[in-house]
Order: C-alpha cells, then structure tokens, then sequence
C-alpha cells in the first residue's frame, strides 16, 4: 500500500468514526487539500464513502467553498478567526470537512481554544471534522485530548514518477525549434532518479527536477548526480540530517574481518532478487566497544560497500527548548528518513544523547521518555530500507530496551584491536600516508602496540613523522615508530578499571565473532567482536 493510500484510508476511517479534530503536520498543504478533494469530494460509488462539503481557510483569503470542478466558492467576510469560529459554530451540519491552514498562531489567544473545546460535542454529532494543516505540531494543551495526529507522508514513487514526467513535459513544450535537445529517460535513469528525489516535498522535488535539468540539459546519470546534491542541500537546511561524503572502504579498515562478513551479507538484502526471495531490509546494528577502535570509521567504509548514502543523526540537536518542540522534531526526522529511501542513518556516541539518565523523563513533564518512546518504536517497526548505524563507547548506560534484539538486527563489542588486526591496521595506515609495508617489520610494531586502538596507533604513525621530519626530512623507520609507541601510555592503560568494567558487563552477554569469521553465540543480548 503506497504512503498515499495509507493517508486517505486513515482519513476515511477517522471521519467515519466522527473524529471531531485533526492535525496534519506538513508544508505541502496543496497537496493535502488535493487528497482530501480527490477522496471525499466527489468519491466513487464503489469507495464507501460518504459524499463531505468541504471548507477551506486561510488567514489571507477567508473562507471558500470546494466545488466538484475544483473551483473555489467564496464566503465573504470570514478572514477575521472571530467571525470564522462564529460561523462554524453556527453553521455545523452533516458530513461537512473544514480545512483551516496554517492556524496555529492563533491558538495563543484563550478565547479560541475555548470555542474549539466548546465546538467539540457539536463536531461529533454531525459527524463533522476540523483539519488543520500547519507545517508544525502546535496543539494546545487545552486541546490535547480531542486532536488527533494524522501523519501525511513525504511523496513516494509514484509521486516523484508524477513530478519527474511533468518537468519532461515542460521541457518538451518549451523546447525551442531547430534545438536538438534529447529530454527522453531510460528506465534505468527514472529509477534512479526517483531514488535520488526521495526526502523531498511535492515542490521540492519538482523545483530538484528542473534545476538538474537547466544544468545537464538532458536525464543522464549526471543529472541523477545533481537531484542528489540538491536533495542534501535541503535536507541541510532542515537542520536534522548531515550528509557525510564517504571518505573510506573496508581496505581503509583494518582487521574486524568478521563484521565485514557480516556486513556484506546484510547488504544482499538491497539487490532485486532479494524482493523476490522474500529477504526484509536489515535493521542495522550497534556498535559498542573503546573509542578509537574504529566504530566511526567503519560507519563510512559500510556506506561505500553497500552503495548507500550516509546520513548522521544528531540526537541531542532534536531536543528543543519550546514546548513540543522535541517531539515535533523527532516526528519530522523519522518522517524525513522514511522519505530518503534507501540510506544509512549514523547515530555517533548514542549514548550522549540517550542515556538512562537523558531519558527518564524527570524534570521535562515526560518529553524525552515520550520522544525516546517514538524513537524505539521507529527501530522495530519501520519497514523501510534504511540501515542504521548506532556507536556507543559506553553501552552500560544505554537504557536496557535500546540494547535489545529487535531495535537492530545485531548489537556488537569492539574490543582492542588483536596482533593480526595491529598488523592490518599498520598496514593500511602506512599506505594511507604514502609509504611501503613491505618496509616495516609489521610483526615487531603489532608487538610494540599492545593495548593500542586503531586511533592510537594512527596518531603514533603522525608523531614520528612529524619529528622525522623535523629532523632533517629523514625517511622514518621502524624503530622510530617503535619508540614513539613505547613513549605512549594508551587509553587501555589511563583506563583500564573502565575498559575492564566494560569488557566483563559485556561478556556473557555477547555472542562472539572469531577472526574467521565464524559465530559462536553466547547470549541474545550483544554481539562481540573478537579478532584473534
């Protein structure tokens, strides 16, 4: 079922079961006031529907009456929300819809909070629904428990399909003549075009459409390019999600053999014949373990190996100060993320943001335990493609329902790095900063870093060539690394009671991922990494 149908049967069955006030949260108000119309306006024999008259409001052009042609009949004299509620309390009747735009602001006045609570009774006799349509969630407390939420969706495929043809008509017809231009699209391209307009409004996506088009001059791979860089502009704009670039591969990470096994099983479930098997979309997984072993890291590498596009989630930026605000933003990220469609959502340091403490809802009349509610729920039962990512460098404090099969497919421990894995990541880092393995004695510099991270032998690798350099440019060796590492004290060192503390709450908790790749399960809690 298309996120358009959903939106119209839910409608339908909220105004059958005369729900006297609803709360639509969008800034794509054209396209609601469309659904509406199309559905209950003039509704086909066959739907079930009941026959509404439909009002329409705005604070600029008064009152206006929708007719099955799609005009608009005025009612003079309803501009002022005095004489609006005046007119709705009088004139209530059967099966009638009132679609009042953008009303929030006026809901600071008491006297209109009042009239709604009075109209409330009334609505639900004549089996007569307000609607309002506002781009944010502003409901009066006083009106809490009458309002209903109705989520309208972000457009889908057929929706973008719909706005991608019209820009190619447009440009058809405003094709000058003795032009060659070329405006057909291969399949290939719709598709992928469509995916890369996911995220967007109605006006957005069209507005995304034509500008790649001014730019390319035809639907290629390069406009397809161009959809996608204006889709994270505005997706930047919101303020809720960051595209990060990715900037690694698995051969930018060294060692955790095993989760990449893992992984790249996971992302079968995104190819063709995966729908046709009957494989779900992965839910993602967890990340726990010592920093700097990696967790960030592999995040970019997983969105370069699967082909998907990386987005960070800043949780602690969604808690606002203004009442509503949090839960609004919230709501607005997962309905943005559901849009984007095929994607990885990264949760850096989750436990920053979510911890037992940041979500018990003290002191904040519930909001966060509310917000942190809606978050879990999107976990378990979003079905949509997305792969999320979550990194904590202490999941001791993770609430126990957020470190729970179900919210992602696997929660894993990334101890330190082992010798085999010291001796890959040495690897890597050396051809990361242009020099030759070959040259290393890589056995005595994994013995040598004992107890590093991945982060901590990295910066070792920088310090030497910062003093070689400083040293008459010499070439640096390995002993030169090996007495910058023996100069160090790791974090395994400075934190040693936390790291074990850690490491014990994890074991018999986890199940454990062998160097080879192989799983021997332990519990049903976490996932370990284990490279030996």
């Amino acid at each position: 079922m298309s996120s358009r149908v959903s939106f119209r049967e839910k409608l339908g069955t909220y105004l059958n079961a005369s729900y006297p006030l609803l709360w639509i949260q969008t800034h794509e108000e054209n396209r609601v006031v469309t659904d509406i119309a199309g559905e209950f306006l003039a509704p086909s024999a066959d739907s079930g529907r009941k026959v509404r008259t439909i009002f329409e409001w705005d604070s600029v052009r008064g009152m206006s009456k929708m007719e099955a042609n799609k005009a608009r009949t005025p009612i003079p004299d309803l501009i002022a929300v005095k004489k609006l509620l005046e007119h709705i309390e009088k004139s209530v009747g059967d099966h009638q819809l009132y679609v009042l735009k953008d009303f929030h602001p006026f809901f600071q006045e008491p006297v209109v909070r009042r009239a709604f609570r009075n109209m409330v009774g009334k609505l639900k006799s004549k089996s007569t629904t307000i609607i309002f349509v506002s781009p944010v969630y502003a409901i009066p407390e006083e009106l809490s428990k009458d309002v209903q939420i109705l989520e309208f969706s972000l457009p889908d495929d057929d929706g973008l399909k719909n706005r991608l043809e019209f820009v190619q008509r447009a440009a058809e017809q405003s094709k000058k003549p003795g032009t060659n231009h070329d405006f057909s699209i291969s399949p290939e391209i719709l598709l992928k075009a469509i995916e890369a307009g996911k995220g967007l409004t109605d006006s957005e996506a069209e507005n995304a459409f034509t500008l790649a088009l001014v730019e390319n001059k035809k639907f290629d791979r390069s406009f397809v390019k161009s959809v996608f860089d204006e889709k994270v502009t505005h997706l930047k704009k919101s303020g809720l999600l960051t595209y990060i670039e990715p900037d690694a591969t698995f051969d930018s990470v060294g060692g955790l053999d095993g989760l990449k096994t893992w992984i790249r099983q996971r992302g079968q479930a995104y190819l063709p014949e995966a729908r046709a098997y009957g494989l779900p979309y992965p839910r993602g997984m967890l990340l726990c373990g010592v920093p700097g072993c990696g967790k960030t890291l592999l995040a970019k590498a997983t969105s370069a190996e699967l082909g998907l596009p990386l987005f960070q989630l800043d949780v602690g930026s969604l808690f606002g100060k203004l009442v509503g605000e949090t839960e609004q933003n919230f709501r607005r990220v997962i309905q943005t993320v559901d849009g984007v469609g095929s994607c990885i959502l990264f949760i850096d340091e989750i436990e920053k943001a979510l911890n037992r403490s940041a979500v018990s809802g003290q002191g904040d009349t519930g909001t966060s335990s509310r917000s942190f509610g809606t978050l879990l729920s999107w976990l378990s039962d979003h079905k949509t493609p997305v792969f999320v990512i979550g990194t904590s460098n202490n999941f001791t404090i993770l609430p126990p329902e957020m470190i729970r099969k179900g919210r992602f497919d696997e929660l894993f421990w990334l101890d330190l790095p082992t010798k085999i894995d010291r001796v890959s990541i040495f690897r890597v880092l050396l051809k990361r900063y242009k020099r030759d393995a070959a040259r290393f004695d890589l056995n005595a510099l994994a013995e040598g870093s004992k107890g590093f991270t991945g982060a901590e032998i990295e910066q070792a690798i920088i310090s030497t060539m910062f003093r070689c350099f400083a040293d008459r440019q010499r070439e640096f060796t390995a002993k030169d690394l090996l007495a910058e590492l023996a100069a160090t004290t790791p974090q395994s060192k400075i934190n040693e009671v936390d790291i074990t503390n850690m490491r014990d709450q994890a074991k018999g908790k986890l199940r454990m991922v062998q160097h080879d790749g192989q799983i021997a399960e332990v519990s049903e809690e976490l996932r370990a990494i284990s490279i030996s």
